[in-house]
């Protein structure tokens, strides 16, 4: 299970002390910075900020996607 996290909210390390303090076991992905990888899954509804949008549930494919395209402001 997949956690992207939204960067204007929080950094990797910031939100995976987060979830570390309600006892969530997740690593950071080797390539994409804004992801995480839960060890065991987890409902979401407990998930800090979940509801107001600093996470979303999304595999790393779809991050890798991103990192491919690299879309740019304009």
């Amino acid at each position: 299970m997949w956690l992207r996290f939204n960067c204007l909210h929080h950094t990797r390390e910031a939100y995976l002390q987060l979830i570390i303090q309600i006892g969530i076991v997740a690593e950071p992905h080797d390539q994409y910075t804004d992801i995480l990888r839960f060890l065991t899954p987890y409902a979401v509804s407990p998930l800090p900020g979940f509801t107001d949008g600093w996470v979303t549930i999304q595999d790393a494919s779809e991050q890798g996607c991103i990192a491919l395209l690299d879309p740019q402001d304009r």
